[in-house]
């Protein structure tokens, strides 16, 4: 009787979706969004929710491979620019505060790139560079989902392994090893 824990399926029903959404994935669309960040002087990153949560893990990965990386709205973020970047993630594609954020962006002139369920949303119009990432999300209808997890799960797991995709892509891009990742990680903890 110990092994009929109801939850003893739900780790591979989880992966088994993770799976079928990460296949979906266009290596060109993770490859232009690597570009783009890559040719930024500096990126700035934002997000709503648990999309926020994963998107500032990138913020902190992007300080490790070299770059110069701010998380909006923090109280030292810069002002925002040509040749910078802002990663505007949105599950939805049209998140208020981070649509508004990202318009911004662009009227100073900067580029704009999204990891999006919504690639028709207003942020995709506004980006330069797009990853569909055809997971499902909080704004979902709920009658269509498929996954197992509750909310936007789905997309914000997906998410946090998108974005280490592209870290790898661009380690490879810029030349940049773990060793000297790890020399740049924060030493005030």
């Amino acid at each position: 009787m110990a092994d009929d824990h109801p939850t003893r399926d739900l780790l591979p029903r989880i992966l088994t979706e993770m799976r079928d959404v990460l296949e979906q994935l266009r290596p060109g669309e993770l490859e232009t969004f690597a570009e783009i960040v890559a040719r930024a002087q500096r990126v700035f990153l934002c997000g709503a929710g648990r999309v926020g949560v994963a998107t500032r893990a990138l913020a902190m990965r992007l300080v490790h491979l070299g770059k110069e990386a701010h998380w909006v709205p923090d109280d030292t973020t810069p002002g925002i620019g040509r040749g910078d970047l802002l990663i505007a993630n949105s599950g939805s594609g049209g998140s208020p505060s981070t649509l508004g954020t990202a318009t911004r962006a662009k009227q100073a002139g900067a580029w704009v790139a999204t990891i999006t369920a919504n690639p028709e949303g207003r942020i995709a119009r506004l980006a330069d560079a797009v990853v569909n990432l055809p997971a499902q999300t909080f704004k979902t209808d709920s009658s269509a989902w498929k996954s197992v997890l509750p909310m936007g799960s789905q997309f914000e797991l997906c998410l946090w392994m998108v974005q280490d995709v592209i870290c790898l892509v661009l380690m490879q891009r810029m030349e940049v090893d773990e060793a000297s990742m790890i020399r740049r990680h924060r030493n005030l903890e």
